[in-house]
């Protein structure tokens, strides 16, 4: 928006109402493909999101999968693309490696090992046909990890938190909770 300055200072009086993996009061989200255009289009909550990396209050994760994904959309849309790109290095989303080795679709290098009853857990959720091994190999990462998954897929929402059982945020809970984090004041200039 231009014309508008946002700004985010970090709210110490309220304490987040949320659960998750937090390291020296930072909280950890990994991202689905489908948030990065939604920050896209929202300079507030890019701008705090910016400013909340940059402090060390938050992290955000991506993994190879969101990257494929993303990659995918790069022939048809080459300028969402480059502004996609742009945005993760501006919010230093990290990759993180995916939970569990899955034969045929783990990358070398890209996945890790993890507890055999999650493996169990993960194994037999893909192995019903109805399980995108994507979607459930997400929200393994997230739980094994300690962080929460921020999606708009709502079918993706609900298998994660019934089979895989973790935490997951659209993105109006996971804006509720980037806004926990600041109290907002916005500058317009002239």
């Amino acid at each position: 928006m231009r014309g508008t300055t946002y700004t985010c200072q970090l709210n110490r009086g309220v304490a987040p109402r949320f659960k998750g993996r937090i390291l020296n009061a930072q909280r950890i989200f990994l991202l689905d493909e489908n948030i990065f255009d939604k920050i896209l289009d929202n300079g507030e909550i890019r701008d705090q999101l910016i400013e909340l990396v940059g402090s060390g209050k938050i992290q955000l994760f991506g993994t190879w999968i969101d990257e494929q994904e993303l990659q995918a959309m790069a022939p048809s849309k080459p300028d969402k693309w480059k502004q996609i790109q742009i945005l993760m290095s501006e919010l230093n989303v990290k990759r993180q490696a995916v939970a569990g080795i899955i034969i045929g679709h783990a990358r070398l290098g890209e996945a890790k090992f993890i507890p055999s009853d999650e493996n169990h857990r993960l194994a037999d959720a893909i192995r019903d046909a109805s399980q995108d091994v994507n979607d459930m190999s997400l929200a393994m990462t997230a739980k094994i990890e300690g962080t929460t998954l921020v999606t708009e897929d709502q079918e993706m929402q609900a298998k994660a938190k019934s089979i895989i059982q973790v935490e997951t945020l659209n993105w109006n809970e996971f804006t509720k909770a980037i806004r926990q984090f600041c109290h907002i004041s916005v500058e317009v200039q002239p």
